[in-house]
């Protein structure tokens, strides 16, 4: 077999795609309670609810007085109607997510038709942090509650989401794997900076020793069922993209743009996603000597070479086990879903380029949900050249390291990319000189929504040329653009240094 690799362009450049943006199921749901009590607590009966359904309640305690007595007698009320029962306030509303039931204050519909319909959205920003530590999470997913809209936490847990205007009673849904799903109702008479905190969740030593099996046995059913778990038609993306080149940890170049993708079907992949930059903003500090040296290409198409499903690495195809050694590694909570972790490595008797990494699949319906993986590091110095576009004859150069993360999210039964991230090291040095520079290239895509009804079609003149480098193309100046968009929120060091390049550039506002 030849092997397949990701090209050269792709390792030049990496990414972090990122597609976001679910439609949560909001259904409701056929099961019955019976409650037959007297001067119990908000929160007792909210239990026994959840003892009977299998539902959790979520809702923010200012709302809501749990120490409430209340006297409820219901005898096979559906959920629906016994919650009807119980929360008879006119100010409160709930809605049914998946596993969760999320109760709400109504806001009010003067504040939505006065205030809201003066402008086509509103912004949300917040951080998310682990609940036991404080730590910052990154690159958690935030959706908008049926829509695909959405985007994810930068490497501090900050975020922005625009709500647009139509949605009366927004309902944010914050999920990273190895955690619980987090539900945020949004009010809109409430400070919109917000601080979410999530539950690690602990998956029992029991329940991995009762679900483990074979991983070559999983891993076999998992690419025979590829055709049947993804989109199977050509459908439209919107997407924010950023790239940014650091040299010794400095900002050389940062360009960003919200897209729109055309994208090809799964099941009759044709390797060419028709793309249309929609607004564009970039900024550069790349000196005479750095152009001499090194000639990096990246663009906006070499993000979707990361689409493993679309392009599939040596450990999808199905003759993988004379390639690589598999191992069953853990079961992690991956959107309130279980995965089963699933680790792979080139034989040792192999010596060609490959990948090492973990897949993640879900335990379910045996869909690859995300993967980790990099080049082995052992074998990246070996062919050094394969990294390199352009460079000068009188450096010296060697790849450090190609990492890479990609994420795939369900939206109306099948499966799409969600998000990935890639980022590749550099060390160079001229000839006759003591000292080296390292550089990194990192490259993001957050796909905010999709619309499998909407005509994709991107005229020829519409459509981003391969080889497109966002930091060689001219933007006009509009700042507001922005404020329309979901984006990755920049990094507080990489803010700070893009306005200490450039006094024009303007920030999220």
């Amino acid at each position: 077999m030849a092997l397949r690799r990701l090209n050269t362009f792709l390792f030049i450049q990496l990414l972090r795609l990122i597609f976001l943006g679910s439609i949560l199921n909001a259904q409701l749901p056929e099961k019955k309670v019976t409650i037959d009590v007297h001067n119990k607590s908000l929160r007792s009966i909210f239990k026994e609810i959840s003892l009977q359904t299998g539902y959790l309640f979520t809702y923010n305690s200012n709302i809501i007085d749990e120490k409430e007595l209340k006297t409820v007698h219901i005898q096979d009320f559906f959920v629906q109607r016994a919650l009807d029962s119980i929360l008879n306030y006119p100010e409160l509303s709930y809605a049914f997510i998946d596993k969760n039931i999320v109760i709400y204050k109504k806001n009010r519909e003067i504040q939505v038709s006065e205030d809201r319909k003066k402008r086509s959205s509103t912004i949300i920003t917040g951080r998310i942090l682990d609940i036991e530590n404080n730590m910052p999470l990154e690159f958690a997913t935030i959706s908008l509650n049926n829509t695909n809209r959405g985007t994810f936490s930068n490497l501090q847990g900050e975020f922005s989401f625009t709500i647009p205007a139509n949605i009366e009673n927004p309902i944010l849904v914050i999920s990273m794997m190895g955690y619980d799903n987090q539900h945020y109702a949004i009010n809109f008479e409430d400070p919109q900076d917000l601080l979410i905190q999530m539950t690690p969740r602990i998956i029992s030593l029991q329940e991995i020793i009762i679900r483990y099996n074979n991983p070559e046995v999983i891993l076999t059913e998992t690419i025979k069922r590829i055709p049947e778990n993804y989109i199977s038609q050509t459908f439209f993306m919107e997407a924010y993209f950023r790239e940014f080149t650091l040299k010794n940890n400095e900002i050389m170049t940062f360009s960003e743009a919200a897209i729109e993708i055309a994208k090809p079907s799964y099941t009759n992949y044709t390797g060419n996603e028709k793309i249309q930059i929609i607004k564009g903003r970039k900024i550069s500090n790349i000196t005479k000597e750095d152009s001499i040296l090194l000639k990096i290409e990246s663009g906006i198409h070499s993000t979707f070479l990361l689409d493993i499903i679309s392009n599939p690495i040596d450990i999808l195809q199905s003759d993988y086990r004379d390639y690589y050694d598999v191992q069953f590694l853990d079961i992690i909570s991956f959107k309130d879903n279980l995965a089963y972790v699933i680790n792979f490595k080139q034989k040792a008797n192999f010596k060609d380029i490959l990948f090492q990494g973990q897949l993640y699949i879900d335990m379910d319906d045996m869909t690859i949900l995300a993967a980790d993986f990099e080049i082995d590091p052992s074998l990246i110095g070996k062919e050094s050249s394969m990294f390199f576009i352009k460079r000068s004859r009188n450096i010296k150069a060697r790849p450090l390291f190609a990492k890479y993360h990609v994420e795939y999210q369900m939206s109306e039964g099948r499966y799409h990319l969600n998000m990935v991230h890639g980022e590749v090291g550099f060390k160079f040095r001229k000839r006759r000189n003591w000292f080296s520079s390292t550089f990194k290239i990192i490259i993001e895509l957050a796909v905010t929504n999709i619309d499998l009804e909407k005509d994709p079609a991107i005229t020829r003149s519409e459509q981003v040329k391969q080889g497109t480098i966002l930091s060689d193309e001219n933007f006009p100046a509009d700042p507001l653009f922005w404020n329309e968009y979901n984006i990755i929120v920049p990094e507080r060091e990489l803010e700070d240094a893009i306005k200490r390049m450039g006094e024009n550039w303007k920030g999220m506002e």
